[in-house]
């Protein structure tokens, strides 16, 4: 998975070692890139989409308690972030916090009320903790505001919480 080119810094120096940061992560050199990001952070703090981006390369590692803790750095800069906030929610349940993942992606849905993604993983998380209608319910907005996938929507929401033999 290629690093999203969404996260940018107005200073040129911090600017320098995201782009470097990028490269690496798109190389899947994930200790280099956070070196990269901590060091555009120390020029630019109040950026988070920096620390996304930070988060991010440490939910690659499978380091979830310090991506949570970058997820919320960013949100406590821009509250109504839906990808730091759907970024929490994920290393949440990773982490066996199936409660704070909802509330996560209960909160992404807030902020932005066309996430297809987090309707969609909520519906899955919510299938599993046995409330099938909100699930149904979150199943039918996410093929609702992508039609396209739809069908791979349900799909895979069938076949959610079935062994695989």
């Amino acid at each position: 998975m290629k690093s999203d080119n969404s996260q940018t810094s107005s200073n040129p120096d911090a600017q320098r070692h995201l782009d470097s940061a990028k490269s690496e992560y798109d190389a899947g050199d994930y200790d280099e890139a956070i070196a990269e990001v901590g060091a555009a952070i120390a020029l630019d703090p109040i950026n988070p989409a920096i620390y996304t981006f930070r988060a991010a390369c440490r939910q690659k590692q499978r380091n979830y308690a310090d991506a949570i803790k970058d997820y919320s750095a960013a949100l406590s800069l821009d509250p109504k972030s839906a990808a730091a906030c759907f970024g929490r929610g994920v290393c949440k349940g990773k982490l066996g916090d199936k409660k704070g993942e909802l509330e996560d992606y209960s909160y992404t849905i807030e902020c932005d009320s066309k996430a297809t993604y987090a309707y969609f993983t909520r519906s899955l998380l919510l299938k599993e903790m046995g409330d099938s209608e909100s699930a149904l319910a979150d199943l039918a907005k996410a093929c609702e505001l992508d039609k396209a996938n739809a069908a791979m929507y349900r799909s895979v929401f069938e076949k959610s919480g079935k062994k695989q033999i």
